[in-house]
């Protein structure tokens, strides 16, 4: 008898677990990183911001790092940049 208890108490929560996650709205919202986070839209160099951020493959200054952390293996010499938007 418990063992038939158990298993309809597991089979009752696994159901109400799936039912729970069906209706869900936020599950499929398709504005991701629009109404929290904007901020992160906003371009560090103007350089890579001209050029439409199809920068990934430029290196020569430290701000390349933003889009791709190998590119800092090429630059000639140290540097370091400051932005402010």
């Amino acid at each position: 008898m418990k063992a038939t208890q158990k298993t309809i108490l597991a089979a009752v929560a696994l159901a109400a677990v799936l039912v729970a996650g069906i209706g869900n709205p936020v599950m499929g919202q398709s504005k991701a990183g629009t109404t929290i986070l904007p901020f992160l839209k906003i371009e560090p160099s103007a350089r890579n911001a001209a050029l439409g951020s199809a920068s990934a493959s430029m290196y020569g200054e430290a701000l390349a790092a933003y889009y791709n952390p190998a590119s800092l293996g090429r630059l000639p010499a140290a540097q370091a940049q400051f932005s402010h938007s």
